[in-house]
């Protein structure tokens, strides 16, 4: 299918880098532009969190192996059993959802974990906890950790995807290794630490760094700048057609 297109479009430039590695498109044939992302929606009623409650992590997903949910659990354990107190909101469903409710009853998680299932309106768990978490071993972009970042949080983040793109470590978030739970758990303690004050300066940054570089009116212009260099004959640079701002 590749041979016979003129562009091939990745949401996030590890996407677009792999296609060229693996030799399955011609660098010049590829264009890094990523997915339109809408703001949540927020009510106005959400109340303010309880200042007394321990940091609160939210992941918003599929409840599926492939969002390494298990090794999650394992460093709040960690992180719980070391004296850090901290919570985690699980916004979503799927297939895994029983085995990690079972997993919950371990030591260290007892009464730390809740499972809220599928929510129309995600946006309202979000306002109500303080650092994103997204711990998976592989993904294509990363819609939600956009939307949290959008909506003001910092983020613990693994390096797939568009995470290396979007999280600078130390001012937005964290980034970590899949398969490190000790790097894992240390990001936790290091949130926790931060404590509320410092994570809601993280969590401004993180929603300056996204601004409209996701608005779809910003990638509907970019497609047809796109379009309009085909129809005019342009043809990208090598290693720079999956770049910002190339298009």
């Amino acid at each position: 299918v590749y041979r016979s297109v003129t562009r091939v479009i990745g949401g996030a430039s590890q996407v677009v880098l792999y296609r060229a590695e693996v030799r399955e498109v011609d660098e010049h044939r590829l264009v890094r532009l990523y997915n339109p992302v809408e703001p949540l929606v927020i009510d106005e009623e959400v109340p303010d969190p309880d200042r007394t409650r321990p940091i609160r992590l939210c992941h918003i997903g599929r409840l599926h192996s492939v969002k390494n949910l298990t090794t999650l659990l394992e460093a709040m354990a960690h992180v719980n059993r070391r004296g850090q107190a901290c919570e985690l909101w699980l916004i979503g469903d799927g297939p895994q959802r029983r085995e990690l409710e079972d997993k919950t009853r371990e030591p260290g998680l007892e009464g730390s974990v809740h499972f809220f299932g599928y929510q129309r309106k995600p946006g309202n768990f979000l306002a109500q906890c303080d650092v994103l978490v997204q711990v998976s071993l592989a993904e294509g972009f990363g819609l939600a950790l956009v939307e949290g970042l959008g909506a003001g949080l910092a983020a613990i983040v693994t390096r797939v995807g568009a995470g290396p793109e979007l999280i600078e470590p130390g001012k937005t978030g964290w980034l970590v290794s899949p398969d490190n739970l000790d790097e894992i758990a240390g990001a936790i303690e290091e949130a926790c630490r931060l404590g509320r004050p410092g994570l809601r300066t993280m969590g401004e940054a993180a929603k300056q760094s996204v601004g409209d570089r996701f608005a779809p009116e910003v990638y509907l212009a970019r497609l047809e700048d796109l379009y309009s260099s085909l129809l005019h004959g342009e043809v990208a640079s090598p290693r720079l057609a999956h770049l910002e701002g190339s298009l």
